[in-house]
């Protein structure tokens, strides 16, 4: 969608410079400089929401497999599902339920996020503000420490997810070892703390075609 963004806005500044010439041509009483001045508050408005799109990472209502910077590691929630206080951990990359997550926004830049498997959302143990304080799921409970910021770590779309109550982003063990316990450290520079929101868009399935049903057709005897 970002790719989209950048190329409609390469089209509109072709659009734009075309205009301009064409504008100046067909109306040659108006000035240069203001059919300039227009143009460019028009192309600055665009510019303006491009970059706030570019700032947000997510969409309200999509399922995200959120990837670790080891790319083949992802979050994962893991059983009993039903259970508060189960911690997350570091799995192999897969699309299941419990390696989807949704976003959603309570405001100020924060969000909860909600897994697809059990409807639990990310939470850190206690509301720690310590080090190596484990990343679990709980029931929502409108507290500070289920909710978190998204910031960019680097420029190819990798982010710190920051808790609010610690300021402090949750963070993979050393090493990337699958199957280990996700935490909250203090992630700025850190490449365990980056991770990537990789959006599920399952394809839809073709429906079957039904079976051809020959009927067979009774001869006349004569």
């Amino acid at each position: 969608q970002r790719q989209m963004c950048i190329r409609d806005s390469i089209n509109l500044a072709k659009f734009l410079k075309n205009s301009i010439f064409t504008t100046q041509k067909t109306f040659p009483m108006i000035s240069f400089s203001r059919i300039l001045k227009n143009y460019c508050f028009i192309l600055l408005f665009f510019m303006i929401s491009l970059h706030m799109y570019a700032q947000n990472p997510v969409q309200e209502g999509q399922w995200y497999v959120i990837q670790s910077y080891k790319k083949q590691l992802v979050l994962q929630t893991q059983p009993p599902f039903q259970n508060n206080g189960i911690a997350v951990i570091l799995g192999r990359y897969n699309t299941k339920d419990n390696s989807l997550f949704k976003f959603e926004a309570v405001g100020n830049g924060y969000y909860i996020i909600r897994s697809k498997q059990n409807n639990k959302v990310l939470d850190i143990r206690g509301g720690s503000q310590e080090n190596n304080a484990v990343l679990q799921m709980w029931d929502q409970a409108n507290v500070e420490n289920q909710k978190f910021k998204l910031s960019r770590a680097t420029s190819d779309g990798l982010y710190y997810i920051t808790a609010k109550h610690s300021n402090k982003s949750i963070a993979a063990g050393p090493g990337f070892k699958m199957g280990s316990t996700v935490t909250q450290k203090y992630g700025d520079g850190l490449s365990n703390a980056m991770f990537k929101f990789i959006p599920h868009n399952p394809k839809k399935q073709k429906p079957k075609p039904k079976p051809v049903v020959n009927i067979a057709i009774p001869k006349l005897i004569t």
